[in-house]
């Protein structure tokens, strides 16, 4: 598995078939929506005053995107890479 920077994500894309959480997303939004669990994390990012922040997503949680992000694959298995701020909800 390759390295994430920063406050980069690896998700491996579900379908929408397979939310099971109950959650009713409209139509409209669902066209423009991709689901996701997350499979690698950076290491968050440096404030202006010095703190570092770590990312709100750990490996293993169920998240909500805009479709078009970067894809790629890995030994035969499609991901995509988003950052931190494209993500609009952790479903798990």
């Amino acid at each position: 598995m390759p390295s994430v920077i920063g406050t980069k994500i690896l998700v491996r894309p579900d379908s929408q078939q397979e939310m099971k959480n109950g959650i009713v997303i409209p139509t409209q939004y669902q066209e423009k929506m991709q689901y996701g669990t997350v499979v690698a994390i950076g290491k968050g990012h440096m404030l202006q005053d010095g703190r570092f922040v770590e990312l709100a997503v750990v490996p293993g949680d169920r998240i909500m995107f805009p479709k078009y992000p970067t894809e790629l694959k890995l030994d035969g298995q499609d991901y995509v890479v988003i950052d931190e701020t494209q993500i609009h909800l952790i479903l798990d």
